[in-house]
């Protein structure tokens, strides 16, 4: 059976107790199927990104019987196109959430991790992207170098040594990328690397290409 969220946020859980890692959330308005139910807690299925996870029985209040809505899915090796008024929505969103708190799991508008933001500011033009950094870095085109507003970023955190993603954000004007690390903020690459204004936080990794007009 299908329900929908009339709750502002739900946080879903990896396992089925309190003390598990929050993996994701609900945000009002979607919708999610139960897949098992225990005795205190249910395994749902978000319709919007199919990510799975446990959610508190008590949560799941409201059937839901309707149309879902449609989302243009983005794929391998391809860009979606949008008009420039679609464009000049996700700009305006993007820059509503600066200074929105990160949250590890976090995709409402009070928190957000950073691929949980990246989720949030495609949706808002009707694309359906992955929930996580390193399902995203594996769609669109590939591109390594001049930049465009919108692109995606990839980056791993300064310290980390294995080339593995572990953090995206949004190219931005003037060589700036809007990203959520402590919050939603933008920062200047430096050689395509995040500063922080301090220090060097993230090693770019790779980009794509996900919007054309």
């Amino acid at each position: 059976m299908r329900y929908i969220s009339k709750l502002p946020f739900t946080n879903i859980y990896k396992e089925a107790h309190f003390q598990s890692e929050v993996i994701s959330q609900i945000v009002y308005g979607e919708t999610y199927k139960v897949l098992e139910k225990r005795i205190n807690w249910a395994k749902i299925e978000l319709d919007f990104d199919a990510y799975t996870g446990y959610v508190p029985n008590n949560i799941i209040e409201s059937p839901f019987e309707g149309n879902l809505p449609i989302y243009d899915k983005l794929n391998r090796n391809e860009a979606i196109v949008r008009t420039l008024k679609q464009k000049q929505k996700l700009a305006s969103f993007a820059h509503s959430m600066l200074g929105v708190p990160y949250v590890w799991g976090g995709r409402s508008t009070f928190g957000v991790d950073c691929s949980g933001f990246v989720q949030l500011c495609y949706k808002e033009i009707g694309i359906q992207i992955p929930r996580d950094a390193y399902q995203q870095a594996r769609l669109g085109i590939d591109i390594t170098r001049d930049f465009e507003i919108f692109d995606l970023l990839f980056f791993q955190a300064h310290y980390e040594k294995k080339n593995k993603v572990t953090h995206v954000g949004i190219f931005w004007e003037d060589n700036q990328i809007i990203h959520a690390s402590g919050k939603v903020r933008m920062d200047k690459l430096v050689e395509k690397n995040i500063h922080d204004g301090e220090k060097i936080s993230h090693k770019w990794l790779g980009a794509q290409r996900v919007l054309r007009t």
